[in-house]
């Protein structure tokens, strides 16, 4: 059995990027409704309030933060950081 190729299809899996949200933001494309390339500050207001609600890890926030540059790993720990942002989690 070894050596052979096997295609494993998966459907309805949480790792596809296709959820309501992006759902959402695609439809509005294909309809004309909104540009890719520019947004404006109400739009990233929605997107915030989506990524919110559907709960992003504190450390996927942390992460896109230093991977953005927006903050270096000399700024402030990582876990410090993570429990700064569970905490604000708590004020849902």
């Amino acid at each position: 059995m070894t050596g052979r190729k096997v295609l494993l299809i998966v459907d309805n899996c949480s790792a596809h990027l296709k959820s309501r949200f992006y759902s959402s933001i695609l439809e509005s494309y294909e309809k004309g409704e909104i540009n890719p390339e520019k947004i404006n500050i109400l739009d990233a207001i929605h997107f915030i309030n989506v990524a919110w609600n559907i709960d992003v890890k504190p450390t996927t926030i942390a992460n896109c933060f230093q991977h953005c540059k927006i903050r270096s790993e000399e700024d402030m720990p990582l876990e410090q950081e993570i429990g700064d942002i569970e905490g604000i989690h708590k004020l849902k």
